[in-house]
């Protein structure tokens, strides 16, 4: 066959078990990847992550439209084997948005076209996901503008992801995917002029047995 008309990205390093306390002086290069990314754009955010406190804090002001962030995505990927699941937790501690909106939450990443991203939207007051390169508001979970401490889960069994918060069960969704999947946290603005801070604690993502 021909050769295909784009560069196919090389498989993360396989991974079985993620944790960061974030306690360190800075972020773990050997862990993360840092990326400006966003659900619509993948310029530079004006966002900015550091640890403090032992938290992951993420905070800025962006001047670009629309949708721009900055996201932490791991550096290796998981594969789902039968009688697995791929289970993605993280503590947000609090989200504080300023302007026309904000998201903060966690991706599950295979490739641009195949991902799930599950976060409080503060421009539409609800806790939703967004699947395989939708953009737009996302599909809705939870209305809610309560922007503090929340408990969010993924778990992913191979065939569908269950998306858990504060331990209740918002959707399972079906997907397609579960090789070499990233696991990420994201923060984003919605536009020019819009500001922002979020805090983050405790992530694990882990292949555990059904």
């Amino acid at each position: 066959p021909p050769p295909p008309a784009f560069a196919v990205p090389k498989p993360p390093k396989p991974l079985s078990e993620l944790h960061d306390d974030f306690s360190g002086l800075s972020i773990d290069p050997a862990r993360w990847e840092i990326l400006d990314q966003g659900l619509e754009s993948d310029a530079p955010s004006g966002l900015r992550p550091e640890l403090l406190n032992g938290a992951l804090r993420i905070s800025g002001t962006t001047s670009v439209d629309y949708w721009t962030g900055k996201t932490l995505m791991s550096q290796g990927g998981f594969t789902i084997e039968p009688g697995q699941v791929l289970r993605v937790q993280v503590d947000r501690l609090n989200l504080r948005p300023e302007g026309s909106g904000a998201r903060s939450g966690l991706w599950l990443w295979r490739d641009s076209a195949n991902w799930l991203m599950f976060c409080q939207d503060t421009e539409r007051g609800h806790w939703s996901y967004n699947l395989n390169g939708r953009q737009g508001t996302g599909t809705e979970l939870l209305s809610s503008a309560d922007p503090g401490s929340h408990r969010m889960t993924m778990i992913h069994d191979g065939d569908a992801v269950q998306l858990y918060l504060d331990a209740k069960l918002l959707a399972k969704v079906p997907v397609t995917w579960s090789e070499d999947l990233r696991v990420g946290i994201t923060t984003q603005a919605r536009k020019s002029g819009d500001s922002l801070e979020a805090a983050y604690s405790n992530f694990h993502a882990r292949l555990e047995a059904k």
